[in-house]
């Protein structure tokens, strides 16, 4: 869960625009080619095989990669921007 720290009560959610915040979030691990999967697509994060990132989507609007809650890649649906 973005921003989950185990050790303590609350989420850490300190940072994070309202976007991301108010996004469906689903944990993806990075494939060895870089890429990740998300709903029957291949996207290309460039990022470290192995990696555990959030995908963190808004339906018809965009598609973010978070990593440490850092935004560190995003993907706008053809027709939004």
């Amino acid at each position: 869960m973005l921003g989950y720290n185990p050790n303590e009560d609350r989420l850490n959610l300190q940072g994070l625009g309202l976007a991301t915040i108010f996004s469906l979030h689903f944990p993806r691990t990075v494939y060895n080619d870089g890429t990740i999967k998300f709903q029957g697509k291949s996207y290309n994060l460039n990022q470290i095989p192995g990696r555990k990132v959030i995908v963190a989507f808004q339906p018809g609007r965009k598609l973010m990669a978070l990593y440490n809650n850092e935004k560190i890649w995003q993907y706008h649906f053809e027709g939004y921007r």
